[in-house]
């Protein structure tokens, strides 16, 4: 057992080297080690090793301080170790063969000068021809660069301070799903920390970023009643029958999935439709939003991969020519409070593909209705920096229907005059009280 006072981290001295195990690499802790705010129980987390794969662990001080796998006959990553000098490893890091242990080395920091009068500074001399003061010859100055690390994703290099780097957590084990991200330090700016795709905005210092992961609780939400028609594919048959299409989701941030449904248009054969969590497909959803606004500042997202597959879930369709879901899914939990500003879309060609969601509420869970039909990544997003002034006070029925109530509202008022201009007597008329219930 380790002590910490409230907010500190767990001192990396008193963090145990994980027991090792054949054939997996330790990926690290399920639970962030760092701003303790309450007593818990953490462990080890692995993830199996490929047969083309070496497993390679970096020892400080004698502790583990990283561990991952690379390709064979690769070069293993050159990662710095936060708040010491220059390290080398030992041995060399590069054409690994075999799983290896590095040691770090760190270079001697340089005796500091002692008190003195400041030494004059030597002129730079002006070259010919530039006399003016535009040039100073600071302009040569190569730009500093910063190192950041990313434990159990992608992402490590280093990096001139204001630079906004796409991260992306590995993709989970058997098992398992992504987490959240630690940031160390904390300060650092970055986007949603909850999701497995995020941009880091490089500060002047280095950042070390550790990729947590915790076990699936296998998620997954059967529509037995869902319709899929038919479109003359090969091996359906003609006109409408009742599917059995099973939506599966494999991804954090999504609650009150029992409102889930899909229906699969273009064949009457059954189908699973996953849900799930996906670097590459996260990683083009924020290089398409990148691409449209410049900037993340302002949105909030939700990435996730929609893919179909047959019956038995386990083959991918690749030829899905002709077929498109339409889908209602519960409003992510961290989008809820945008209700209809939200908007989705689809990622084609590294671009945003706009959709036309429909708002509505089912059994008092805020959805969203769309159709997919590229099956690449998609996205729930919000506009920050552009929301309506009051999305929320017009509330959608309860049935699921995609009529907004205001235009019951409207025709419950239209009928209301049309009642009184045709009425000829001259008494005083009551006044009407409409009621529309949402």
């Amino acid at each position: 057992d380790v002590y910490v006072n409230t907010g500190s981290d767990v001192p990396s001295s008193d963090i145990p080297t994980p027991p090792e195990k054949e054939g997996y690499t330790f990926t690290g802790w399920d639970r962030p080690l760092t701003n303790v705010t309450e007593s818990f129980t953490t462990y080890p987390q692995y993830r199996a090793v490929a047969g083309d794969e070496c497993v390679v662990r970096y020892y400080v001080d004698g502790s583990l301080y990283f561990s991952t796998v690379v390709k064979t006959g690769q070069n293993a990553p050159d990662i710095s170790v936060s708040g010491r000098p220059k390290v080398t490893w030992v041995p060399a890091l590069t054409n690994i063969t075999k799983d290896t242990d590095f040691t770090a080395i760190f270079e001697e920091e340089p005796t500091p000068t002692p008190p003195g009068p400041t030494p004059t500074p030597t002129p730079t001399p002006t070259p010919p021809g530039n006399t003016g003061s535009g040039n100073t010859g600071s302009s040569n100055t190569a730009p500093r660069l910063h190192t950041l690390t990313v434990q159990n994703g992608t992402g490590s290099g280093s990096y001139v301070a204001g630079t906004q780097i796409i991260i992306n957590a590995n993709n989970p084990a058997r098992g398992q799903t992504f987490s959240s991200w630690t940031v160390s330090p904390s300060t650092t700016v970055t986007t949603d920390k909850s999701i497995s795709s995020m941009i880091i905005t490089m500060p002047d210092y280095d950042v070390a970023v550790i990729a947590n992961f915790r076990a699936s609780d296998g998620s997954s939400t059967s529509t037995g009643t869902s319709n899929n028609t038919n479109s003359n594919r090969p091996g359906g048959s003609t006109g409408n029958l009742t599917g059995g299409t099973t939506v599966v989701i494999d991804k954090n941030g999504l609650s009150n999935t029992g409102v889930v449904s899909a229906t699969v248009h273009g064949s009457s054969d059954n189908f699973t439709i996953k849900i799930s969590e996906d670097s590459a497909a996260s990683e083009a959803v924020l290089k398409a939003l990148m691409a449209e606004y410049g900037s993340l500042d302002n949105i909030k997202y939700f990435p996730m991969d929609i893919s179909l597959y047959d019956a038995s879930g386990t083959k991918k369709i690749t030829d899905t020519t002709g077929l498109k879901i339409s889908i209602t899914l519960p409003l992510p939990d961290s989008l809820r409070e945008y209700a209809g500003n939200n908007m989705v879309a689809g990622v084609v060609n590294d671009k945003l593909d706009k959709l036309s969601p429909r708002f509505t509420t089912i059994s008092d869970v805020p959805c969203v209705t769309f159709s997919a039909e590229h099956f690449s990544p998609y996205v729930i997003y919000a506009d920050l920096g552009n929301l309506a002034s009051n999305p929320g006070s017009d509330k959608t029925p309860q049935t699921g229907d995609g009529i907004h109530p205001k235009w019951f509202l409207s025709i419950g008022l239209a009928c209301l005059s049309f009642i009184m201009f045709m009425q000829k007597d001259s008494r005083t008329k009551k006044k009407q009280k409409v009621r529309v219930r949402a």
